[in-house]
């Protein structure tokens, strides 16, 4: 079959937290255990995300692969057609955080022709959503071994390295890919992200840049943005690329977490409760928004309240350590736990994706 260039794709992220990161803080209180948000794996033109609903869009792509998928012997061309007609729709499902429901589009796409590299290369993105970054890697390697040149393989080949950890492989990755496509928006926001997590904050803030000039409607690179800005003390900065990711996403709920963990750092506990409130609205499994939301109530003087969160964070927080400690601090003996003021000195966490 002739291959056919494709447009660059992009799809949402999963979300990781990098091995061996840790939180540190002063004083008695809680944990500002902030994350950024890497971007999509999966590639996307920036001006798809916006071009019509998606419900309408994934029902008009639905009723034009039915038509397709009708065709007895489709030549070569309408072969073609049908096939980027299922990697839309599979891109579309991987948006969704329908992983599961994306690789078996995908599945589809390298039934139809099993030589499409975007179809390894995308299907690979969405199985690092479902935390299969093994098999991610084999599908990316496919897709690199069958087209060399194409730049969402090593995008997405890089983000599946970085949720291994495998920091320096990765970025080598996304300079190839930019090398490739240097308008390239997932791979400025991925290699934005190992630019934060190495401590390089100010290339970080220019490759978000440079991903939110290629597409303004990037929510996940205005909230990467804004956990840079954070780090290099630019508060004002942090809050206004915030404001502007939860815009055009109101679900972000790793944004409305760390805005409200931005506001605990400069003093705001008050005004950081609403923003956990949402997040938890969004995410009632994360003990991490319970901990640091008990950790406001505490500073506003809600003891009860703080005492509550810190107990939830526990029971939903099995396996850290932290919202173990907190919240099962003292059984018997919260009042004493409680009986004083205390105001943290926050440090932030080297962040990562939960």
């Amino acid at each position: 079959m002739s291959k056919k260039k494709r447009v660059s794709r992009k799809a949402t992220t999963p979300h990781w937290k990098a091995p061996g990161e840790t939180n540190s803080i002063g004083g008695d209180g809680g944990d500002a255990d902030f994350i950024t948000a890497p971007g999509p794996g999966a590639e996307s033109e920036p001006e798809a995300v916006i071009v019509s609903c998606p419900v309408v869009r994934e029902e008009n792509l639905l009723r034009a692969i039915r038509v397709g998928l009708d065709l007895r012997a489709p030549d070569e061309r309408l072969k073609q057609v049908l096939v980027d007609q299922m990697l839309d729709l599979g891109i579309l499902r991987y948006k969704a955080k329908q992983y599961r429901d994306a690789i078996d589009v995908f599945n589809q796409v390298l039934a139809l022709d099993s030589e499409s590299a975007e179809g390894y290369s995308s299907r690979g993105a969405a199985k690092v959503g479902l935390g299969d970054s093994v098999s991610a890697l084999i599908d990316c390697n496919k897709a690199l071994e069958l087209d060399p040149n194409l730049a969402s393989g090593y995008n997405n080949r890089g983000f599946a390295l970085l949720t291994q950890g495998n920091v320096y492989a990765a970025l080598d990755d996304l300079n190839k890919a930019l090398e490739l496509d240097p308008e390239h928006v997932s791979a400025y926001n991925n290699r934005g992200y190992v630019a934060y997590l190495l401590g390089e904050l100010e290339s970080s803030v220019q490759d978000y840049d440079r991903a939110v000039r290629l597409n303004p409607n990037f929510a996940q690179a205005y909230n990467n943005r804004g956990m840079a800005k954070m780090k290099l003390g630019d508060f004002e900065g942090a809050f206004v690329d915030y404001d502007k990711s939860l815009f055009l996403d109101p679900t972000a709920k790793e944004t409305y977490y760390n805005r409200g963990c931005t506001k605990q750092r400069v003093g705001d506990h008050e005004s950081a409760i609403p923003d956990f409130d949402a997040a938890i609205a969004l995410d009632p499994t994360w003990p991490h928004v319970y901990f640091n939301r008990g950790v406001a109530k505490h500073n506003t003087g809600d003891y009860a309240g703080a005492l509550a969160d810190y107990a939830q964070a526990a029971n939903v927080g099995q396996e850290n350590k932290v919202c173990q400690k907190h919240g099962g601090h003292r059984r018997g003996g919260y009042r004493r736990w409680f009986s004083r003021r205390m105001t943290p000195a926050y440090g932030v966490g080297e962040g990562g994706i939960h």
